[in-house]
């Protein structure tokens, strides 16, 4: 199996003491939905940020799509970028911009030599993959509710056609219908990109088992276990059958 991401003992830390990340490996398979699972403090958010070349290791290796992500520089990595869409925890939405505009936005940035109409009419099709209506395609993310924010946000990630989508934490914060809807967003979309790989790093433990095939756990900075939901459901290690048990203390 090919992977999408690979990282090979990979050490963060910030002060030169404590280190969030501690000898981390992991191969991220392409094709399929990743998703990274851990108590807050476990080093979730901050190993996005490598993947995305947004923090540098203080040892170690990432490779992305084959290539070595310490052996680009600044200007390489900004156009690496263009192969990896991140739909951000709160969406991050421009305010200030209507919903069209804040996905004509990326595409103006990396693809200039592109005509105006050709950029709105991408940008049309996106919302619509999105689920969003024309309707609302001119109003501000002010104007909008909480799922339709996330559709626009997507779009926005989807808008140069990424090879990886990143998730970040997509559910917080929602109510249940809403965090269904998103879940069935993240399936739905990797289903409409054959060969797209997708990482959703979340604390939800709903989600993680409902949209993933591939489940990371991560623990004190490292891999506690990885494999797919059986390999969770039979592990015997006592950290893990304790989030298990916290996580799905509802059903």
């Amino acid at each position: 199996m090919k992977n999408a991401v690979e990282i090979h003992s990979l050490n963060k830390t910030f002060d030169g003491m404590d280190y969030v990340l501690k000898n981390l490996n992991l191969n991220i398979p392409e094709g399929h939905i990743t998703t990274i699972i851990g108590f807050s403090g476990t080093g979730k958010s901050v190993l996005l940020k490598h993947i995305l070349g947004l923090v540098q290791p203080s040892s170690g290796r990432i490779c992305v799509l084959g290539k070595d992500l310490a052996a680009m520089s600044p200007e390489e990595l900004i156009d690496f970028r263009c192969h990896l869409g991140v739909l951000f925890q709160h969406a991050a939405l421009f305010d200030d911009m209507t919903v069209l505009e804040n996905v004509c936005f990326p595409i103006i940035e990396h693809r200039r030599n592109w005509e105006t109409d050709a950029i709105i009419e991408t940008a049309a099709r996106k919302l619509k993959d999105s689920g969003m209506e024309e309707k609302h395609f001119h109003k501000l993310p002010s104007e909008l509710s909480g799922g339709q924010r996330k559709r626009v946000g997507l779009a926005r990630a989807l808008a140069l056609d990424p090879e990886i989508l990143l998730y970040d934490e997509p559910t917080t914060g929602l109510d249940p219908i809403l965090t269904e809807m998103v879940d069935d967003l993240i399936r739905t979309t990797h289903d409409k990109h054959p060969g797209s790989t997708s990482i959703v790093v979340t604390h939800d433990l709903h989600a993680a088992f409902n949209v993933g095939n591939f489940i990371v756990m991560l623990d004190k900075g490292g891999v506690l276990l990885q494999g797919n939901r059986d390999t969770f459901f039979k592990s015997d290690i006592p950290l893990v059958q304790s989030f298990l048990e916290k996580g799905f203390k509802k059903e």
